[in-house]
């Protein structure tokens, strides 16, 4: 029997990989990323894809991520590329942002 995450063809590994090297990013910064359903629903429904699920899930994490950092760090400059493994999320300006210890 299929499961609902292989007939919708989500790559679970892949999300969460994904999302585990933004968190080491995140843990210079000090910020820790928190979801809440409601925007991550906003998200999947006004810019998500189901023939691209796993992108869609990356562009909320990184979305999501991006938010958190321009809270924190509004002079902060991110780039971020969603491309399935080969994703990345990248703060340009990393070293002249002022990071409590």
């Amino acid at each position: 029997m299929e499961t609902l995450v292989e007939f919708l063809n989500i790559e679970t590994e892949m999300v969460e990989e994904v999302e585990y090297d933004l968190q080491e990013t995140l843990e210079e910064l000090g910020i820790e990323i928190e979801y809440s359903m409601k925007d991550v629903l906003e998200k999947l429904s006004s810019d998500g894809d189901w023939e691209y699920i796993n992108s869609s899930l990356i562009e909320v994490i990184y979305q999501t991520a991006k938010r958190l950092v321009l809270e924190k760090f509004p002079e902060a400059e991110i780039e971020y590329v969603v491309a399935g493994y080969c994703s990345s999320f990248e703060i340009l300006n990393i070293d002249e942002l002022e990071i409590e210890d």
